[in-house]
C-alpha cells in the first residue's frame, strides 16, 4: 500500500529558534480570579469546580461560516461591552453564576431546555448569539446525565478519582473527561487541558499534576493559526496552502494533520525552552492578540517577533487556521 504524502510538517529549525528566544521571557501564570469574572475563591469547591466543568464545555466555535468557509469571528454587547467569542462566554456565565450558582449544577444541566440555554448565554438585548445552539444543548445535558449517574453529580468526585493523574490506564482525568460528549477530544484533549490548567492555577490548588508527560499545550483554532504563521509547521501541499489562505473549507484530515503537527511542533518548543506547556500555552495565547484572524498582524507588540516567519514574509502572514466545524474548540 503506497503510503499517503504529509501535507504538513514540523519544521524543526524555526522551532528550536522559538524556544532558544523564549527560555530567557518571563510571564506570570494567569491565577483564574478576576472578581467581575470567576468565582472567588471563598466559594466551595464543588460549586466553583462545577462551574469551570460546565463553562469550559461550551467554550467552542465562536465564529460564523458560509459556504465558502469562514467569514467572520462572533461579537456580542453584554454589560455594555461588544465582547469577542470566549470572552463573551465567560461574562454572560458569571453573570448567570452570581444570580443563581445553582444554575450550574449536574441536575439543572441534565434537565436543561433551549429557553434556559438561550437564557443563560444571551447579551444585553436578550438574544443568544452563539452559533451551534443544538450541540450546546446536546453538550449541556450530556454532562449533567454523566455527572449524575457516574459521579454523584459533582466534578469534585472526578478530581478524587483520578488522583492527579491526567492519563492513568483510563482512569485519568484527561481520559475520564473524554467520555463526556462536549470533552471527546483525544488525542489533544483541548477542552479538558483548559480545565486542567484552570484547576492548577487556581489558589485552591484543585488539582496537583502528578504525570507532567501528559501536559500539553491547548491546541486550539489561535495556536493552529501561530504556529502556521511562525514557520513552526509548513504546509507543504499546495492545495492546502490555497485553502488556508483562502479561509475555505477543510476536511477533518486536514484539520487532524494541521493539529497534531502543531501538537508536535509545541512540544519541541516546552522541551527546548524548559518551559512548562502551560506557560508555553499561555505565552501564545496572548499573541493571538497580535495575531488575530480578520486584522493586519501587529508584529511589533509580539514577543514571538524576532523569530517569527510571518514578521518577516508576508506569505506566512495570510495563512489562516482549518477552517472546519467542531465542538472540541
Amino acid at each position: 500500500m503506497t503510503k499517503l504524502r504529509s501535507k504538513v510538517e514540523v519544521n524543526y529549525e524555526i522551532c528550536k529558534d522559538l524556544a532558544e528566544h523564549l527560555k530567557s521571557s518571563s510571564i506570570k501564570p494567569f491565577n483564574w480570579v478576576v472578581p467581575d469574572l470567576y468565582p472567588e475563591p471563598t466559594d466551595s469547591a464543588e460549586k466553583v469546580t462545577n462551574y469551570f466543568l460546565i463553562v469550559v464545555a461550551q467554550d467552542f466555535g465562536f465564529w460564523f461560516g458560509n459556504k465558502n468557509g469562514y467569514d467572520r469571528p462572533m461579537y456580542a454587547v453584554k454589560n455594555g461591552k461588544n465582547l469577542k467569542g470566549a470572552d463573551f462566554l465567560w461574562t454572560t456565565s458569571f453573570d448567570m453564576y452570581n444570580q443563581n450558582p445553582e444554575f450550574f449544577t449536574a441536575e439543572t444541566m441534565k434537565n436543561l431546555r433551549i429557553k434556559e440555554l438561550e437564557g443563560w448565554l444571551n447579551d444585553d438585548s436578550g438574544i443568544c448569539p452563539v452559533p451551534m445552539k443544538a450541540e450546546r444543548l446536546k453538550i449541556a445535558r450530556d454532562l449533567g446525565k454523566r455527572l449524575c449517574k457516574y459521579y454523584d453529580g459533582t466534578f469534585t468526585s472526578i478530581l478524587s478519582r483520578c488522583g492527579g493523574f491526567l492519563a492513568k490506564k483510563g482512569k485519568g482525568l484527561l481520559e475520564l473527561l473524554d467520555l463526556f460528549y462536549g470533552f471527546g477530544d483525544s488525542p489533544f484533549y483541548k477542552k479538558a487541558l483548559l480545565l486542567a490548567k484552570i484547576l492548577c492555577l487556581r489558589p485552591e490548588g484543585f488539582l496537583i499534576i502528578k504525570d507532567k508527560a501528559h501536559q500539553k499545550v491547548l491546541l486550539d483554532y489561535h495556536l493552529a493559526r501561530l504556529a502556521e504563521r511562525t514557520g513552526m509547521i509548513d504546509i507543504v501541499d499546495p492545495n492546502l496552502t490555497r485553502k488556508l489562505i483562502r479561509r475555505a473549507w477543510v476536511s477533518r484530515e486536514e484539520e487532524y494533520e494541521v493539529r497534531q503537527r502543531a501538537l508536535e511542533a509545541y512540544d519541541v518548543i516546552c522541551k527546548i525552552s524548559e518551559k512548562d506547556p502551560f506557560t508555553i500555552d499561555d505565552l501564545f495565547w496572548e499573541g493571538r492578540k497580535y495575531c488575530p484572524e480578520m486584522q493586519e498582524p501587529e508584529c511589533m507588540k509580539c514577543i514571538l517577533n524576532i523569530k517569527c516567519k510571518g514578521s518577516q514574509d508576508p506569505r506566512y502572514k495570510m495563512l489562516f487556521q482549518p477552517v472546519t466545524r467542531t465542538i472540541t474548540y
